[in-house]
């Protein structure tokens, strides 16, 4: 059996569940997106303008150090956000594949976003398509966990 992970957490067609983390993590790091938005341009034009210079600059290279430290912190409290939320999630996901999985006698679940295009051989007149379920687990979990 095949399940295609990347059609799982698609925002529009996949886990629904997925789709408001997403969602909400995007309203909940809005302000600071565009305080590192400005940042970062603010950064670009230092760097510009110490590529120009004759002699270093400490408040523009201070502007870039600033814009890395704050990516950094940036990326550090988004991750930790987004796997706080999305962990319950993926583990009822997992869970829940297992259930799908056992109920159509799978023995084995291909996840088709990593091995896309590499199947090399079949049983003659076996229909790759069929052996792909993401849309119906998808389906499944989203009529279950709404």
């Amino acid at each position: 059996m095949i399940i295609n992970s990347s059609q799982i957490a698609d925002s529009r067609t996949g886990v629904k569940q997925l789709a408001r983390i997403s969602a909400q993590l995007t309203r909940e790091f809005a302000p600071r997106t565009k305080t590192l938005e400005d940042l970062k341009a603010s950064a670009e034009k230092a760097q510009k303008e110490l590529a120009a210079a004759t002699a270093p600059s400490p408040q523009l290279k201070a502007q870039i150090d600033r814009y890395l430290a704050e990516e950094k912190a940036y990326e550090t409290a988004y991750n930790a956000r987004s796997n706080a939320l999305v962990a319950p999630v993926q583990r009822q996901v997992n869970e829940a594949l297992q259930i799908f999985a056992n109920t159509r006698g799978a023995t084995v679940v291909i996840d088709g976003a990593r091995f896309n295009e590499s199947v090399l051989m079949l049983q003659p007149g076996l229909n790759p398509n069929t052996l792909d379920l993401t849309r119906a687990f998808i389906d499944s979990y989203n009529a279950t966990h709404p």
